[in-house]
């Protein structure tokens, strides 16, 4: 006999088991729950669980009326919450010396039996008790058709068989029965038996008066544990229940409740009291005082090492104890378990039922796998016959240990994901390359991050500096000059902030008062110095003590010392937002902490609402009396804060700040800097727009800000769409606007007359076109995507092919210019990001069999061949690179994996062993870039490198 399936079986009535039952019913997921017990009251549930890391989860997951009940069970509710002030502590139990003690956090001690009554509640109809489970099997097609079309399950893929003959079919069954589970017998049938620990527990529950337990409250009102160091014997204790839960309360005699396990061999409790008399009093007399007739229970201490199993294509796998058992030890068991629920299961299996099937990763012996993100939204919608029809782009979500993001569609972790044979390798989801995967993660160790994690916000190492001590860091004035003049040749041509001259003299003047210097223009002096020993030729720093590396740190945290100490929130000037637009330049190459581009997006925020508060957003032409020289200067900067919002918006997947109605602020002036050398003039000359000058670039940039700004925020707003024949309104307007960038930059002579312009326009044209590709990427995407997309919308089938292999050739061009020219690699580093995006887009191009076969192409599609030679030479671009940061690796780690994910499926290999021999080139590359340090020491890496991948901008 079957019974009505459900579309999750949970095998097991306990805690964790009732609680996903509690959060698929919250989602309206049908489910049932089978229980090998007769009924809830059928054996004994144990004592009291802590929960701790795991009550974010459970707020998440259950009801509200479920957390109240939850909380109210509390074995002592005066100590809870805010009133707990308890540590776990291990404690001496010789001398009660304090060994070790955690601080307190929140944390409710329960009674495991009264929890799972709670959590009962409202699922009476959904658990079946007296339920044996005795086999489970894969459902044929032909028996998934007699099922018949009234029930709740549609293909229905796994059958759970019973003790007494009954069956049930679902989707996915989950083994959640405990320590001692059969579905861990089915999948692991040589090596699901516990590992038995040689040791002998026992626990007691012992009855004490107010007097009785006070010193043992007085160490912690709620729980300890301890050892001898003479003996070895461990004990436990903890409060099981108080007058307030156990009806004394206010009685003559109150009366509390407490458990006791220790270390014993035959004869419990003589033997519990006899290995006692060796410790401290306070331990010594409450041991002594368990009856010796009190009712004694052997804890047999056992864990199961957490091996690899097959999951039936995604249909069976192992959740808590099952999954991981583990000894006790401040009821990480209970935690872990729970952990798997909200992580690993509720969500997923929503995801799962939504689109009747589900992929369940094999559970970790610590905690569950971060899981790789998930695209939500509906797909592209199609409709031949009509332009108009409204795109939806999908999302990029991501949780993991309380930290959550959603992306929009110009994240690149929406193009990992479409590689559906790559990203279980990527994401360390197959058992056979769970080695390689492991030593690849652990690379990331070669990467010592540098001091300050918060820049430019500061720590403790830059907190006092005085500015005597900072002043002493810069080095002599001929290198300083020197420096300064790197810089406005270089990143002062890209990102526009001062002007020229101006800032020499008042260089000049600095070295007449060095002490007089205010705070913020000190600081943006050490961050203009740090951002050119990136662009400086090497023998810039001949005959220093510093190398380029050290001077550009060492500028970096005077910068950030100097810059804390600027009155910066309450009397801002041009200085300090100068200061932190070059840090945001600095995060965006990775200078900063080796792996700190993720917070970029956050310090955008703060620089644009600083800058706001200054009226840079509002154009000059409003403020009455405002000098020529100063509009220009906020006209200026302004235009620079905007291009990075925006690039900084592409990037990370998320929305700008400035709406474009939130501002007025004009282009500068098409003038040279020249034109600006006299500041008191009120009218500076302009020049016709054809005409190349020191302000052409922002102009240019400036005019593509409408409609780069209306693009991104559709795709990354919380409800994108846009009709198609939008989306080629939007395709012309960009595309006219790379043809003018070409006739302007086109104008500047290559004859050597003037190098610097030369070079400055070429960079200039490359940033402007990388700005406007990316857009398009972005504004082609969901249609792209499209499986039919070749079929139904071939504008941005080709679109995202012809942006990405552009990129690809920009990447390569300035490669050929990087030969032996450190000058020109800070400007790579700018849009390696940028790069990647494309790569990806290249990789998915080969995949879908988007480019051809003929060598010498056909129909105006790329030849595979020559598509494939320009994605090698990117991938040998990034091994060239992988030593540089942390960020350098991820990028090439992933695309390694992808490309030969890539080949396999091209050549017909094993996807194993192309994915084996990629690892092998990833862990020899790096290791040849950053040899390990010669300690032993490890890196404090504070986040999980595949959580990094896709909490990160890429």
């Amino acid at each position: 006999m079957t019974t009505e399936p459900a579309s999750v079986i949970i095998i097991g009535a306990g805690v964790v088991g009732l609680t996903l039952g509690q959060a698929l019913k919250k989602q309206n997921i049908p489910f049932c729950i089978y229980e090998r017990d007769e009924s809830p009251f059928s054996r004994g549930q144990g004592w009291a669980i802590t929960l701790h890391w795991a009550l974010p989860y459970l707020y998440k997951m259950l009801p509200a009326s479920i957390i109240s009940r939850i909380e109210s069970i509390q074995v002592d509710p005066n100590n809870s919450g805010e009133n707990d002030k308890g540590n776990f502590l291990f404690l001496n139990l010789q001398t009660c010396e304090i060994k070790c003690k955690i601080p307190p956090n929140l944390r409710w001690r329960i009674s495991r039996e009264k929890m799972r009554q709670a959590l009962l509640m409202g699922l009476e109809d959904n658990v079946k008790w007296g339920k044996r489970v005795v086999d489970v099997k894969k459902v044929e097609d032909s028996e998934a058709n007699k099922v018949g079309s009234t029930v709740r399950v549609n293909n229905p893929r796994i059958k759970v068989i019973f003790h007494d003959g009954t069956s049930t079919m679902g989707l996915i069954a989950l083994g959640i029965e405990g320590s001692c589970s059969v579905i861990r017998q089915i999948l692991r049938p040589d090596a699901y038996n516990m590992k038995q620990l040689l040791l002998r527990f026992t626990g007691v529950a012992i009855t004490l008066t107010p007097d009785q337990i006070k010193p043992l409250r007085d160490l912690d009102p709620l729980l300890f544990q301890g050892c001898h160091p003479e003996t070895g014997t461990h004990l436990w204790y903890s409060v099981l229940e108080t007058p307030s839960t156990n009806g004394t309360k206010g009685k003559e005699q109150e009366l509390y409740k407490a458990q006791i396990f220790s270390e014993t061999d035959e004869g419990r409790i003589k033997n519990m009291k006899r290995r006692a008399q060796c410790f401290a009093s306070v331990f010594r007399d409450a041991v002594n005082l368990i009856p010796e007739n009190s009712l004694s229970m052997e804890v047999k201490l056992a864990d199961w090492e957490c091996l690899d199993w097959d999951n039936h294509g995604g249909t069976l796998t192992l959740v808590g104890d099952s999954a991981h058992a583990m000894t006790m030890y401040r009821g990480e068991a209970a935690n872990h378990g729970l952990l798997d629920n909200p992580h690993d299961l509720a969500k997923g299996t929503e995801e799962s039922y939504l689109a009747n099937h589900v992929t369940v990763t094999r559970s970790n012996a610590i905690a569950a796998n971060p899981p790789f993100p998930s695209a939500e939204g509906p797909a592209c919608e199609r409709n031949t016959s009509s332009p108009s029809v409204l795109v939806r782009p999908p999302r990029v979500t991501y949780y993991s240990n309380g930290r959550a993001r959603i992306s929009g569609a110009t994240h690149w972790a929406k193009l990992v994901h479409e590689f559906e044979e790559a990203r279980p390798y990527a994401f360390g989801l197959v058992p056979e390359y769970s080695d390689t995967f492991r030593r690849v993660k652990d690379l990331k160790y070669l990467y010592p991050p540098r001091r300050s994690r918060n820049f430019p916000f500061g720590d403790s190492i830059t907190g006092m500096w005085s500015k005597s001590l900072v002043l002493q860091f810069l080095p002599n004035r001929a290198t300083v000059e020197m420096l300064v003049e790197n810089y406005m040749n270089t990143f002062e041509r890209t990102h526009r902030l001062f002007h020229p001259s101006t800032f020499r003299a008042e260089l000049s003047k600095f070295w007449d008062n060095q002490e007089e210097t205010s705070d913020a223009w000190l600081s943006q002096l050490l961050m203009m110095l740090s951002l050119s020993c990136q662009s400086a030729p090497q023998s810039a720093f001949d005959g220093l003590d510093d190398d380029r590396t050290g001077l550009a740190e060492k500028c970096l945290d005077a910068a950030e010392a100097t810059f804390k100490r600027s009155p910066f929130m309450t009397y801002p000037d041009v200085a300090v937002v100068r200061t932190l637009c070059m840090m945001a330049v600095a995060k965006a190459m990775d200078i900063v902490t080796l792996d700190d581009s993720g917070s970029l997006w956050m310090l955008m925020g703060f620089i644009v609402r600083l800058a706001m508060s200054m009226s840079l957003h509002r154009d000059p032409k409003w403020f009455h009396g405002m000098p020529a020289f100063e509009a220009e200067m906020r006209r200026r900067i302004w235009t620079t804060i905007v291009f990075l919002d925006l690039s900084v918006a592409i990037q990370s997947g998320m929305s700008f700040v400035i709406s474009p109605s939130d501002a007025d602020t004009s282009p500068p002036s098409n003038l040279d800097d020249l034109g600006l050398d006299e500041p008191g003039r009120l009218d500076p000359p302009t020049q016709e727009e054809i005409k190349f000058t020191d302000s052409t670039f922002q102009i240019k940039l400036a005019q593509s800000f409408s409609i780069v700004s209306f693009v991104i925020s559709n795709m990354n707003s919380a409800e994108p769409g846009m009709k198609y024949t939008k989306v080629i309104e939007c395709d012309t307007k960009i595309r006219t606007l790379l043809q003018e960038a070409q006739l302007v930059f086109a104008v500047v002579p290559d004859n050597g007359s003037d190098p610097i312009r030369s070079r400055t326009a070429l960079l200039q044209q490359t940033m402007f076109e990388i700005f406007l590709r990316r857009t398009l990427l972005a504004l082609h995407q969901p249609y792209a995507l499209d499986s039919q997309s070749l079929l139904n919308h071939q504008t941005s089938h080709w679109a995202v092919l012809e942006c990405s292999l552009a990129l690809l050739h920009c990447q390569q061009s300035l490669q050929e210019l990087l030969a032996g020219r450190t000058s020109i690699q800070w400007f790579a580093e700018l849009f390696k990001g940028d790069f990647a995006f494309a790569i990806l887009y290249v990789i998915l191009g080969l995949r879908r069999k988007d480019f051809s076969d003929n060598p010498d192409g056909k129909a105006g599609r790329p030849a595979k061949d020559t598509v494939w030679a320009a994605l090698r030479a990117c991938v040998d671009i990034l091994q060239g690179q992988v030593g540089r940061s942390v960020y350098h690796f991820k990028i090439y780690m992933g695309i390694m994996w992808l490309v030969a994910a890539l080949e396999a499926l091209d050549s017909g290999s094993s996807m194993l062993d192309c994915m084996e021999r990629a690892g092998k080139t990833i862990i020899e590359t790096v290791q040849r870039s950053r040899p390990a340090p010669a300690s032993s020491t490890t890196f404090p890496i504070t986040t999980d490198l595949v959580d990094d991948i896709f909490s990160t901008s890429p």
